[in-house]
């Protein structure tokens, strides 16, 4: 397991090979008072990995939409421990932990668990291999002005380290007062002010259980949200019977939704696990041709665009083995 550390926060600056897409990002950083940084160092390689249930995929391409979703919705109460926290004997500033929505991508491009996790109720998954610096871009070509994006590699240790972050003392095995490491590294780093750096570096926390999904995070802070100090959501869900006495489950948080995300730009591939014959599969790639035709005019363009982003089916288990006899 390797050590926690303390990442700084720094402005992020796109630097590609791609010189048109580098100025189009520094004029949206410019002209309209946009921010993107980087909680420490950023993961390396071109390609990102994003999963959907099928019914999302299809929504998010028909409307080049991309949901971000407030840490209150997470399933796993770990995840949402410093999100939900009383920082009050840190720091009364709003800004040092604000409301902030949030999306998760990988950097592992076949992640087993990914493809039952996000699969849904009828367990059709879809996968997104995305270029990183244009989905940099889009994302912050999408916010509104005055919105900054802060985007980090997640972290992973134990529960027990993590839910005793927050604690200035911790008791050793001989029932001696100790100090807490962890709270010196995150909570009262070098002896600077609790800041908004603490608050999303303790977002980047989670369980070494997930340590296989070698997650980047994505969060946004929405100046509105500052100027109101708006209030966060602060559980998950809550459980209630209708007349029937049926159980339903209410999700708390918000939900944004970034509605000028041109995945024809972003996509590098697309991956489903189910075979070419299946409705699904007819369905998405149906999707994926109307977007095209939709964005680009140019018919030899479209022709190769057609070849690149035809959905490759992938059966995350293989094809149903035949019937096995024990030889004697």
């Amino acid at each position: 397991m390797s050590k926690l550390v303390f990442k700084k926060i720094k402005r992020y600056y796109l630097k590609t090979h791609d010189k048109d897409l580098n100025k189009l990002y520094r004029e949206e950083v410019v002209s309209n008072s946009k921010n993107y940084f980087s909680i420490g160092d950023l993961a390396t390689g071109s390609s990102f990995y994003k999963y959907f249930p099928i019914r999302n995929a299809i929504k998010s391409l028909e409307n080049n939409t991309m949901a971000f979703v407030e840490p209150s919705r997470w399933n796993d109460a770990y995840e949402r421990l410093f999100y939900e926290a009383d920082y009050s004997n840190v720091s009364s500033d709003y800004q040092t932990s604000p409301r902030i929505f949030a999306t998760c991508v990988t950097y592992i491009k076949y992640n087993e668990p990914a493809w039952n996790i996000y699969s849904g109720e009828d367990k059709i998954c879809v996968q997104f291999e995305i270029d990183r610096a244009r989905l940099r871009y889009e994302i912050l070509k999408s916010l509104n002005n005055g919105d900054s994006v802060y985007e980090g590699v997640v972290q992973y240790d134990s529960k027990e380290k993590i839910q005793n972050i927050g604690k200035k003392k911790l008791i050793d095995r001989d029932g001696n007062e100790m100090d807490n490491k962890n709270y010196n590294l995150f909570i009262f780093n070098d002896g600077i002010p609790f800041g908004i750096v603490n608050y999303l570096n303790l977002l980047l926390l989670k369980r070494t259980d997930f340590h296989h999904e070698q997650e980047s995070r994505f969060f946004i802070v929405k100046k509105e949200d500052i100027d109101n100090e708006a209030p966060k959501a602060t559980e998950s869900t809550s459980e209630i019977s209708d007349a029937s006495g049926r159980r339903i489950y209410q999700n708390y948080g918000e939900v944004i939704v970034l509605k000028n995300v041109k995945w024809i730009n972003v996509l590098k591939s697309i991956t489903i696990n189910v075979d070419k014959g299946h409705y699904a599969y007819r369905q998405l790639h149906e999707v994926v041709n109307q977007m095209i035709d939709r964005e680009v005019t140019d018919a030899l363009q479209i022709k190769k665009l057609k070849k690149k982003l035809e959905p490759i089916s992938y059966l995350v288990y293989g094809t149903t083995p035949a019937k096995v006899t024990i030889d004697r």
